[in-house]
């Protein structure tokens, strides 16, 4: 019969045993199993570059397509603070970013740089999108133009979620006492999502007058979300149109 001494050395030591087995065996024998991995550091399976391309959801470096600059804009909000606005077109049809990051100087009618700010933005793959600056300080001076520069290389994934991920429906666009677009946010995915949601109003001759931003955290199918955007500071042009672009994201 084991004493009591032994039976506990014999406990610890399945202890540390068990511990090896899960700690080094279980991942070892995954990597052997899988063969090629994402996120081993090395190029191996079908992977393209290091950990890139192939199955991977990370795209290699100078393989998808530079973003399309439509129209930059820069818009006051009145008490010495401005907002500006980046409306580009994603050409890759399967690959999109979760923070490409920006930054946007604003410049008055002499070509002085009056505010500046870093954001990063949402993109979904193949179609428009919209960059938001918010709370540019420019104080007394009036801006007249918004420049959107790159800060760093976008990083394009496969896996960020489809333009239509998100739908904008009852879209309604009020200059009653003052200017107000309300819309739900819908999606028939089976997960939940959230989304970024910028709104444009333009006038006319179809010229951005101003644009406000708003973020749903949780959207669920079956429950539409309602959002809300409201403009205090009076417009140069009497808006006419209102759009509402929107990026989602996954929800875990």
């Amino acid at each position: 019969m084991l004493s009591w001494a032994r039976k506990r050395q014999l406990t610890y030591g399945g202890i540390v045993a068990l511990f090896f087995v899960l700690v080094v065996s279980v991942p070892f024998l995954s990597r052997t199993i899988r063969g090629s991995s994402c996120f081993d550091g090395r190029q191996n399976g079908a992977e393209t570059g290091t950990d890139c391309g192939g199955v991977c959801a990370l795209l290699c470096p100078n393989t998808a397509g530079e973003p399309r600059t439509i129209w930059q804009r820069v818009f006051s909000e009145g008490g010495g603070i401005a907002s500006a606005v980046l409306y580009a077109e994603n050409p890759n049809k399967s690959a999109g970013a979760f923070e490409a990051p920006y930054q946007v100087k604003v410049y008055d009618s002499v070509g002085l740089l009056v505010a500046e700010k870093r954001v990063t933005a949402l993109i979904p793959p193949n179609g428009t999108f919209a960059v938001f600056a918010p709370n540019l300080f420019v104080g007394e001076r009036i801006p007249v133009r918004a420049s959107f520069e790159r800060t760093a290389p976008i990083v394009w994934r496969r896996d960020v979620l489809a333009l239509d991920a998100v739908r904008v429906e009852r879209l309604q666009f009020s200059i009653v006492s003052q200017p107000r677009v309300q819309a739900e946010l819908t999606t028939a995915l089976k997960s939940q999502v959230g989304a970024t949601a910028v709104a444009i109003l333009y006038d006319a001759d179809g010229n951005a007058v101003g644009a406000s931003q708003t973020i749903a955290e949780q959207i669920r199918a079956g429950a539409p979300t309602p959002i809300s955007f409201v403009w205090r500071a009076p417009f140069a042009r009497t808006p006419v149109r209102a759009e509402v672009l929107t990026a989602a994201r996954a929800v875990r």
